[in-house]
Parts: structure tokens; sequence; C-alpha cells
């Protein structure tokens, strides 16, 4: 295939799509179909928990009961089964007495706290359906749209749901289930369960289930065909599947639309655009012709790759943008500022880094720094914050009580003292890929937030850092 096939081909697909752009401009001036209240509403990784817990719980105010919450695990028994693996907890609901759902028995919680081995931790959303020792039950979702894991985060919350869940009278039984929500329906990573010890025991046990934001997500998500356990977690379910079921069997108008919206935002967000019908009736006249496709399929077979470079673009650029402003400021000057990409595991990290030069910020041969950092293989769900290395204890406790008192209140972890998600617009770029292309020339929207937000962040933490390394080594000496 040469370039002249592919600018024949998008010469005349460009006018049919202008064409059907053209009459979803004016059917949405009639009907607002674009609009979508989660376009206003938190959709942090707390906002979305808060969501899905309202959704299935009995008593909150949607007024439909158990409703959503049936619809919720007659999904997962239904998929589990097709996949071949019958989650336990599932296996038998609504089939006998001791396993149905009532409204006055069932507890919703969003980050309910536990205690492990490792200390106290969070279930982003707990669902408990009380009852005797026998029967208590309960299913948890550990949501993760955009951050990623924690070291043994997912064993830990394993470990504790079987000790409280199981049954005293028969070890074996299991009244658990741990359901693992990504944007492309991976698994967690090696570093969260162990894949030698945890993930055999929650195969073996069909305790433990993985999710996708979207159907198509999972289904483009790359997986290694190879990896046979990471299949066999994977439900046939999705977020999306489970908003749009909850639609469909909803008689509430208000409600309806809601959980419309909901299930676009799933699919635009982490699973692609959603093209309109008028697009979508274009696109399928225009694929009908078997050039057309063999080219089609040509670029779909090469996008990946295109976009997963035009991000990596925008990246180094990104670097270069940010060590520009920040030489702006005298007192920011001599700063350094590498773009790189680290990972292991198979897993691959964006970082953009900031420090001081030499050893001033480098303590025990570890380094300290203001980072960007993209949790996720590609450019994709950042997080801005102070990263240091390990066996940095004693610094990191300090900035941990130090930096929430300047930049306020955020998340911290194991090598972060603080960080925070990017604002929701710029957390997940699969839908704006078209907009940083064009920022590769020129700054646009996304290039003056990363780089002001940045620069801000370094400003305030920067002498805190400064104090608390400077402190450090001279109670060392």
């Amino acid at each position: 295939m040469d370039t002249d096939q592919l600018q024949r081909f998008f010469d005349k697909l460009r006018p049919r799509l202008e064409m059907a752009r053209k009459v979803d401009e004016r059917l949405n001036s009639q009907l607002a179909y674009r609009f979508n209240v989660l376009d206003y509403i938190r959709t942090s990784e707390l906002g979305l928990s808060r969501v899905i817990a309202d959704l299935l719980d009995p008593r909150a105010t949607h007024g439909q009961r158990t409703l959503f919450l049936d619809i919720f695990l007659r999904g997962l028994q239904r998929s589990s089964k097709e996949r071949g693996r019958p989650l336990h907890l599932t296996r038998g609901y609504g089939k006998n007495e001791n396993w149905d759902v009532v409204e006055n028995s069932v507890d919703v919680q969003v980050e309910r706290t536990i205690t492990t081995p490792d200390g106290p931790r969070r279930l982003d959303v707990s669902v408990e359906f009380e009852g005797s020792d026998e029967h208590r039950r309960c299913v948890a979702i550990e949501n993760k749209p955009y951050a990623g894991d924690q070291p043994n985060q997912i064993g830990a919350y394993l470990h504790f749901m079987k000790d409280e869940y199981r049954h005293k009278h028969s070890v074996q039984s299991t009244n658990h289930l741990l359901i693992y929500l990504s944007p492309t329906g991976n698994p967690p990573s090696s570093e969260s369960l162990d894949k030698e010890k945890d993930l055999p025991a929650a195969i073996r046990e069909c305790n433990f289930a993985v999710m996708g934001y979207s159907r198509k997500s999972v289904a483009d998500s790359g997986k290694d065909e190879n990896d046979t356990d990471a299949s066999r977690l994977l439900l046939d379910y999705s977020l999306a599947d489970w908003f749009s079921e909850c639609r469909r069997q909803c008689d509430v108008e208000r409600l309806r639309n809601f959980l419309r919206d909901a299930d676009t935002f799933c699919k635009q967000t982490f699973g692609g655009i959603v093209m309109t019908d008028t697009t979508h009736e274009q696109m399928r006249q225009f694929l009908r012709d078997p050039n057309n496709m063999k080219i089609a399929m040509e670029v779909h077979r090469h996008w990946p790759d295109v976009r997963a470079g035009i991000k990596r673009q925008f990246a180094a650029r990104l670097a270069e943008r940010i060590l520009a402003r920040l030489r702006e400021d005298r007192q920011l000057s001599d700063l350094q500022c590498e773009n790189r990409v680290t990972g292991h595991d198979g897993k691959r990290w964006q970082d953009i880094s900031v420090y001081r030069p030499g050893d001033a910020w480098r303590v025990n041969g570890h380094q300290v720094s203001i980072k960007m950092q993209a949790q996720r293989q590609g450019t994709e769900a950042w997080i801005i914050g102070i990263a240091t290395g390990d066996q940095l204890t004693e610094i990191l406790d300090a900035l941990k009580v130090s930096l929430p008192k300047s930049l306020g209140t955020a998340k911290a972890s194991e090598h972060w003292p603080w960080y925070e998600g990017v604002r929701d617009r710029w957390g997940w770029w699969n839908r704006d890929v078209a907009d940083l292309a064009r920022e590769q020339e020129k700054d646009g929207e996304a290039t003056l937030y990363f780089v002001e937000r940045f620069a801000h962040i370094c400003s305030i933490a920067i002498p805190i850092i400064d104090e608390t390394i400077l402190k450090h080594k001279a109670d060392q000496t």
C-alpha cells in the first residue's frame, strides 16, 4: 500500500464524514444528545466509586431498591459461567433461600477501612450482605480508572476478605468476591498480586475477577493472548454493560438519562470515541467496498503505534516547555528536567522529572524529584507530585507532613509523599490524541495546563524539599 492509495482513501471518506457531522450538529441542536451530565461532575477515582456504590446501594436516593444490585450480581453470575469459571460467590445467587438480596441486609461503603498485616488500607467499594456467620458475604470493587497499584495491594485485600468472610464450619467455602475494575480489563501488576502465590489461589478459589470499564476497551486492550491466567480472570461483562442493562430495566426517565450518560462516559473515556448513528451508517456504507475495507484494516493495524508515537512526542515537547517555563523564574533556573520511559514486568511509565543538579537532592544514592508520571503504557493517566526513591523513609515521612500544609491535601504512597491526579479532561488521553497531534506545533489547552500546574507545584514544593533534605543531611553528620 502506498501513500497515494491512502490519500485517495481519505479523500473519498472525508466528504461523507463532513456530511454526517453536519447532520449530527442539526440533531444535537434539537436533541442535545452530546450533552453528558458526567462532564460536569467529579469523575476522579473517588467520584466514580461513589457513583458505582450509590447505584449498588438499595437504600440510596435512586429509589430502585435492589434492582441495580440484582442486575450487577446476575451479570457477574452469567458472565463468569459463560467464561467457564463460575465465581464462587454468585454461583448459587437467586437459587436458594439463603442467598438473595434483601434491602435491609445490604451495607454499602466507599473507602471502607480494613486492617491488613501491611497496616490499614481502604476498599474502594464494599457491598456487604449481612447474615449469620455462614451466610455473611461481601463483594468488593478495587476501582483503578487512572492510578497504578500499590505494593501487595490486591494480595492484602484478598487475604483480608478470605479471613473475614470464611465459613466457620467450612474453611473451604468462599463467601467473598473481589473485582479489579480497570480501564482496559488488564489484571493487577505482579507487585500488587503475587503471580506465584496469590494469583493461583485466586484462580483456584474463584473469588477474584477483572472487569473493564467498557467492552470495547477489553477487546482492544492488547493483552498478551498467551497470558492464560489473565484471560481466565477477565469477565465478559463491563461497567458500561451494567449501566446499559440498568437503563433498560429502569422505568424512571431521570435515572435512564443518567445511566445512558454513564454508559457513554465509560465508552468514550476508556473505550474510544463512540460514533453517532449518522456517522456510523456513513462508515458502514463506505467500508462495504472491499478495497476500502482493506485499506481501513491496514490503518487500524498501524493506528496503535501511531497513537502511542503522538503521545510520546507530546510528552517530549512537554518536558522542553516545562524546563523553559521554570527557567523564567530565577529561583528555579538551575533545575534539571529529564524525560524518560521506565518500567518493569512488561509495563512502561512515561516520566518527566525535575530536580536540583548534582547531588543536591540525592540521598544515599536515591533521587528526590518533582515528577509527572503516566501510570500506564503509553502516556495516559498522568499524576503530578513529589517522588522519593527507596530507603528514604525519613525524608518521605517528613514530606508527607510538610507538603500538604502548603500544597493542600492530596494522596500519598510508599514512594510519593504527595501527588494528585491531573484535571479530569486530561486524565485520560485516548479521546484527545488529535488535539495532542496539533499541539506538536503550537501550545494548546493541554500544554498550557500541564506546564502551569507543574510550575506552580514546583514553586511551592522546591523550598520545602530543599529544607527537608538539608536538615536530613545535617542530622546524618
